[in-house]
């Protein structure tokens, strides 16, 4: 089965006693979708297929036998016979055998998933069910830790703990997100405030009609919470869970949404606690929306680099010529440095255009762009989570990637300038890394090009406040083109490529609007009007337009020399040969083609056209480029 013809499936994550046994009833509640409890088995399922060690047999005794399986009441002998009848045996049709089953019992048509600690495991359940589509809710973590405390069955955890852990999940998620398919952040706040406003918004991302019944979960909680009163087994160290405890730790989900429940650390949370929790997650706290409380407390180190002279960001919403620039709903989100040269950090999906670009603005004789670099949000949470930074784990985020060697830079002189760095932070630890590039290059100034920061662009801005963001867009079907032709395994399906290409500019979008500093331009712009497009992309950086980045292309090979050597395997990533490297961006050696734009109507498929626009045809059109109406066969 193609994935494109897979019912999405939901699967609610989030850090525990963030609302997402609320968001289950919700979604339960749907007369079409059936959420059961929390299953925990999903991952261990996953990885014995992937181990080789599947077998009927023991699928079934590890559902079966699971300490929840009680909570599911379903009847074994039939499981047993729908995986025996399972053809082909694979992990993602095991897994539908259970699912189904428990819809088939609620008489629903549609499952779903909701456990919480699967946050950690998306991107392998994703993998094996490419149905999945990830709702990951958030709330304010000082109300996480007092809702855990309140309901600990032991000693509480230390506040740090409980804030380091609350951190390092939604850290961890987002990272995930940014590389999954269908990835849904929201806020446990907006889903109270606004139930049927976020809900319609959760409705729409996994394509199921919204219901008013899920607005009165509150009615059938209790009886659909009672599949879990009985006590759960202790196993592996996991203490009895009694079933009354179990009932009692959900027991608000019987009443309609409160606004109660928001901001009760304001007054059950004492000062030292509240002092706590913020030093170790108040950047978090404050990059996801919510109030920190007391300025004169002790920054963390990530705001500590933000000191210097700073403006507010003024509004500029609309179009400039044919570059689209968005600013900040709240211009005081972020605090620009104007004491610096503004850094230009290109980024956009792949294979939009952000190398020309690179090689473009690197033709200026005072400003030098490097490689790819990647490493910038693993340097930035280096310092986050460690208390007393050290020049050697400063160094190892830098050296320890796999492109390290791409920059030509002296190891040696760049710890020279690390350890001169007093205080030793983030925002300098980059900008001496950066600088030295600049130096090597004889040039002034810097910027970055790294296609993939488009999902970190917040977390860039609080370390960097120079930093100025443009987003090279590209019609997605030429995208994925140029996409297909460059993959070293086989090519990935045409919805899925859509899905990625609509999900990533959503998701800048949505960055932007607390974006100081922000810039949409169009690739075909930049090819047909090439200098009017440069021109105010200078204008945006500050820097004075220079006839020479016309004529990138003369000097194009020598610069993309640098990358003339096999990229070594890392993790799931694969070696990449340096012919394969250097070809892959061949064009750059040649002026701009206006013929080259709009090649999908002539190299792409009717069905892959029509698979294209029926994932992302919406905001194709939003964009201004051209929707040609073909239909996927089968539908009308």
């Amino acid at each position: 089965m193609s994935e494109s013809a897979l019912t999405p499936a939901p699967f609610v994550v989030g850090v525990g006693r963030s609302g997402t046994t609320m968001l289950r009833l919700m979604l339960d509640a749907h007369p079409e979708l059936t959420i059961p409890p929390e299953t925990h088995f999903v991952p261990d399922l996953i990885a014995m297929f992937e181990a080789g060690e599947a077998t009927r047999d023991g699928i079934f005794e590890r559902l079966s036998e699971d300490r929840r399986w009680e909570d599911f009441h379903l009847d074994a002998a039939t499981l047993r016979k729908r995986l025996d009848a399972t053809e082909p045996f694979e992990v993602a049709p095991a897994l539908r055998a259970f699912y189904e089953l428990y819809a088939e019992k609620e008489g629903k048509a549609r499952w779903g998933e909701k456990t919480p600690n699967y946050v950690d495991k998306m991107r392998m359940i994703e993998a094996a069910l490419p149905e999945a589509r990830f709702i990951h809710l958030i709330r304010d973590g000082r109300d996480v830790a007092m809702s855990r405390i309140k309901r600990s069955l032991k000693d509480p955890p230390p506040m740090a703990r409980v804030a380091r852990n609350w951190r390092r999940r939604i850290r961890r998620a987002q990272r995930q997100g940014a590389k999954l398919t269908h990835y849904l952040e929201l806020r446990y706040e907006d889903l109270v405030l606004d139930t049927e406003g976020t809900l319609r918004t959760i409705c729409d991302f996994i394509q199921l009609e919204f219901d008013p019944l899920m607005l009165t979960y509150h009615e059938r909680a209790e009886q659909r919470m009672s599949e879990m009163a009985h006590d759960l087994k202790p196993v592996a160290g996991k203490p009895m869970r009694p079933g009354e405890e179990r009932m009692k730790a959900h027991e608000l989900t019987q009443q309609p949404p409160s606004a109660d429940a928001i901001g009760r650390w304001r007054k059950r949370m004492d000062s030292d606690d509240l002092e706590t929790f913020e030093s170790v997650a108040g950047d978090l706290l404050d990059e996801l929306g919510y109030e920190v409380t007391v300025p004169s407390r002790k920054p963390s180190k990530l705001k500590t680099a933000l000191a210097g002279p700073s403006e507010r960001a003024r509004r500029a919403v609309g179009r400039i010529g044919t570059l689209r620039r968005r600013a900040p709903a709240a211009a005081d989100a972020i605090d620009p440095d104007t004491s610096r040269p503004p850094a230009p950090f290109v980024v956009g999906v792949t294979r939009s255009g952000t190398t020309l670009l690179r090689m473009m603005l690197d033709s200026h004789p005072r400003l030098a762009i490097p490689p790819e670099s990647h490493f910038v949000p693993d340097l930035i949470e280096y310092f986050q989570e460690n208390n007393e930074p050290t020049v050697d784990g400063a160094l190892e985020q830098i050296e320890g990637n796999r492109r390290w060697g791409d920059f030509h830079l002296d190891a040696g002189e760049l710890r020279e300038r690390l350890a001169a760095t007093e205080p030793l932070n983030v925002s300098d630890a980059l900008r001496a890394f950066f600088q030295l590039y600049a130096d090597k290059q004889d040039k002034p100034r810097w910027g970055d090009k790294t296609p993939i920061y488009i999902n970190r662009m917040l977390l860039i801005q609080r370390a960097l406040p120079e930093a100025r963001f443009i987003h090279l867009i590209r019609d997605g079907r030429d995208a994925a083109l140029s996409r297909a032709k460059r993959v070293l395994t086989d090519p990935t399906p045409t919805p899925k490529v859509a899905q990625r290409w609509k999900n990533r500019i959503l998701r800048a979008r949505e960055q932007a609007d607390r974006l100081p500093h922000y810039l949409e331009v169009h690739y075909e712009d930049l090819i047909r009007d090439t200098e009017s497009s440069l021109r105010k992309i200078c204008e945006f950086i500050e820097l004075e337009f220079d006839p020479a980045m016309l004529t990138y292309y003369e000097r194009a090979e020598e610069r993309m020399s640098e990358m003339a050597r096999d990229l070594p395997s890392e993790g799931d990533k694969p070696l990449r040969p340096a012919d394969h490297r250097v070809e892959a961006h061949k064009l750059t050696q040649r002026p701009p083609d206006p013929s080259r734009l709009g090649q999908w109507r002539e190299q792409m498929s009717a069905s892959d056209q029509a698979a294209f626009e029926e994932e992302a045809g919406d905001l194709l059109e939003e964009l201004g480029y051209e929707v040609t109406g073909k239909q996927v066969a089968g539908t009308r």
